[in-house]
């Protein structure tokens, strides 16, 4: 069984067992913590998000100097303004791939309090990263407020009405009250009717989504991974080349883009952005536009690009 997370037993000691439970997003803080090997706790269904998952460093592991390191920058994260890095210490009997595995479900499980850990409302940053780049102002006044403020509602009708609690058609039931007229449709929307094309989603036909609603979770998930009942209605009509190749997505290329012209115009809008407003914090900003994940920042221009916009269509209407 899990034991609770605790704080360390002698501040005046080094580390030397246990396991710390890393946040991703703020690793840029802890360059050290970098060049350690850390475990993933990532959950199979959220594999695409990898980059925002916990990680597990095995102290035990160490060679002494790094655990009276990591001993310091445990310590520290009490006496720092910023999102934590290390945001516990487990002291567990149990393996690096045990302990690992109850993160896992924990992530995609009921949280202590009761609520979900899926939320669906970390698509584009964590809440630790969130509240990072919040300026410092907004960051007080939204203090203990997160995603699940906008999704409870969506929780509520999912259990007073739903058949079925199970976490996947909770994760379905969401998508379609969130993601997907929020964001999918909208792009086909968009993208379709800017050269007049007049799109259909014979997939969201209400009876099909009933239809699929009223399966039990553990046989849509059955033996054969994702997908698996659309793939065996579909086998003898589809070739089996196309059914089981890798599935392909349609990915902007972020990444290039902002290694090369768009990251310069960011910066520079961002900048603009966060000196006008007060919206953003500046330093933070600029070291995610410094990070691998520089292309995260493509949320932020779209913000900024908006917020630019709409102040420029307000002036002209005063003028």
């Amino acid at each position: 069984m899990l034991s609770p997370m605790e704080a360390v037993p002698d501040a005046s000691s080094p580390l030397t067992h246990g396991f710390l439970l890393i946040e991703p997003a703020t690793l840029v803080h802890t360059p050290f913590l970098q060049t350690l090997s850390l475990h993933s706790c990532t959950p199979r269904v959220l594999a695409h998000r990898e980059e925002l998952m916990p990680k597990l460093l095995d102290v035990a592991s160490l060679e002494p100097d790094a655990q009276a390191q990591v001993t310091d920058i445990w310590l520290e994260e009490t006496e720092t303004d910023r999102p934590p890095v290390v945001c516990a210490w487990i002291d567990s009997p149990l393996t690096m791939d045990e302990l690992a595995s109850h993160v896992k479900l924990y992530l995609v499980g009921p949280s202590a309090n009761g609520n979900p850990v899926f939320w669906g409302g970390e698509e584009g940053y964590t809440h630790v990263q969130k509240l990072r780049l919040l300026h410092p102002d907004l960051r007080k006044r939204f203090r203990g407020l997160t995603s699940w403020d906008a999704i409870s509602p969506i929780r509520e009708r999912f259990l007073a009405n739903a058949w079925d609690k199970s976490d996947l058609h909770w994760m379905s039931y969401l998508d379609l009250n969130l993601r997907l007229p929020e964001l999918l449709l909208m792009r086909v929307d968009k993208m379709s009717m800017g050269v007049s094309l007049e799109a259909r989603v014979p997939f969201l036909d209400h009876k099909f989504v009933e239809l699929a609603l009223s399966i039990p979770a553990k046989a849509k998930l059955g033996s054969g991974g994702t997908k698996y009942l659309l793939k065996k209605a579909v086998r003898g009509l589809v070739s089996d080349e196309i059914i089981d190749r890798r599935k392909q997505g349609f990915n902007v290329p972020l990444p290039e883009w902002f290694n090369g012209a768009l990251g310069a115009t960011a910066r520079s809008e961002l900048k603009s952005f966060c000196a006008d407003t007060s919206f953003l914090d500046t330093n933070e900003v600029m070291k995610l536009l410094d990070s691998p994940a520089r292309a995260s920042a493509w949320y932020l221009l779209n913000f900024a690009l908006v917020a630019k916009q709409s102040r420029e269509g307000v002036e002209s209407a005063a003028v």
